[in-house]
């Protein structure tokens, strides 16, 4: 699973020149932290956004809700995800087949 599991350094301040040069290289605000690129459950991959645990501050941004609508529009599992355990399940359960899939009624989490 290792090499089809990518982080993307989305997060973090930026400065002026660092922003910029976020975008120019195709930096998207919003996008998930992790992508998962295997194909299962009827989904083609899973995007994972990572927040701080619940009770932290940890807001979901207008960027992430247009990404989340935006990749499960085309067939992808989105989940956000409060934990490292959290997301570790969720990883397994897909990769397992315990994931309902778009034509049995599954949605993003």
């Amino acid at each position: 699973m290792g090499e089809y599991l990518t982080h993307v350094p989305n997060e973090g301040k930026r400065g002026k020149k660092a922003r910029a040069d976020f975008h120019r290289l195709g930096g998207q605000p919003g996008y998930p932290d992790y992508l998962l690129d295997i194909a299962r459950c009827g989904y083609h991959g899973l995007r994972i956004e990572a927040k701080a645990p619940k009770g932290c501050p940890s807001k979901i941004t207008d960027n992430q809700r247009r990404w989340a609508l935006r990749l499960t529009g085309q067939g992808y599992l989105f989940a956000y995800c409060y934990s490292a355990e959290e997301m570790i399940q969720l990883i397994t359960d897909y990769l397992n087949g315990r994931i309902d899939g778009p034509d049995s009624g599954g949605e993003a989490a």
